[in-house]
């Protein structure tokens, strides 16, 4: 986070990981996400060269500002912190089940 935002962020557990299998634009890939701790109003400077903007959205509105599948994986990352636990997704479904939460 230090190179896009400027801020120095300690990674905390591991919330969610997800399995991406081969699809005809992309090759297969695995893919984690981590607890980044949680803001506390440090001075956000952006890479002016990878971002022009930054903004802090409730997870219901995620649909409007990232891709479906991110928007999964966030979702569940956010389960994750909810039910204090890793999550396993495939294609941006929890192995396990998939809730309405995460549609």
């Amino acid at each position: 986070m230090a190179e896009e935002l400027g801020l120095r962020l300690v990674a905390g557990s591991l919330l969610c990981m997800e399995w991406q299998g081969p699809e005809p634009d992309r090759t297969e890939s695995l893919m984690f996400l981590y607890d980044g701790g949680v803001w506390e109003a440090q001075p956000i400077t952006l890479a002016a060269a990878e971002l022009s903007s930054y903004a802090f959205v409730r997870p219901e509105d995620l649909d409007e500002y990232v891709v479906l599948r991110l928007a999964r994986r966030l979702r569940a990352a956010l389960l994750a912190i909810e039910e204090g636990r890793v999550v396993e997704l495939e294609h941006g479904y929890l192995v396990d089940a998939a809730p309405a939460v995460l549609r």
